[in-house]
């Protein structure tokens, strides 16, 4: 139905922007409006700065602004995942389970770990997320991980997630 994007930065709106305190690549937000049946539901798909933590909360509170304002406009269930960089009790967690625009849910709590390196790390740990507005979280059937990898190929160097939701 509709496709957004926006610039973790003091300027979401200007292509490549960043902020000052992160990386030097440049961070995005991809918003997504999409229709299961009769439900209309809104994705936020991030990838928050690996190198630094202040980066990774400011990207990460820009995200919840921009859910703030969509619901202002129009109220529609929602999901924020992805690659937040951060591991479980860092800031950007502790914004989404404090987020003041919407009471959020995190669906992978269960997930104990969802990076490995392509299987080179010897403890993986957990950087990815999907959260959802409180009301869609307990419509959750099943989160799934896919640790699949055959003679030591993995599809990517992270564990993909995924859940099923019973609109």
């Amino acid at each position: 139905i509709g496709l957004e994007a926006f610039w973790l930065s003091p300027t979401p709106y200007i292509p490549g922007s960043r902020y000052e305190e992160q990386s030097s690549c440049p961070r995005i937000c991809q918003c997504l409006t999409l229709k299961w049946h009769d439900t209309f539901f809104r994705v936020y798909n991030i990838h928050l700065d690996h190198k630094s933590d202040l980066a990774r909360r400011l990207g990460m509170e820009a995200t919840l602004r921009r859910i703030g304002e969509d619901l202002a406009r129009e109220e529609l269930p929602f999901f924020v995942l992805g690659d937040f960089n951060t591991r479980p009790g860092e800031s950007p967690i502790a914004l989404c389970n404090d987020n003041p625009y919407a009471e959020m849910t995190e669906l992978t709590d269960t997930l104990d770990f969802t990076f490995h390196n392509f299987g080179r790390r010897e403890a993986p740990y957990k950087i990815d997320y999907i959260f959802s507005d409180k009301h869609t979280a307990a419509l959750l059937d099943s989160v799934t991980s896919w640790t699949d990898e055959r003679n030591g190929i993995y599809l990517s160097d992270h564990y993909p997630l995924a859940v099923e939701i019973k609109f």
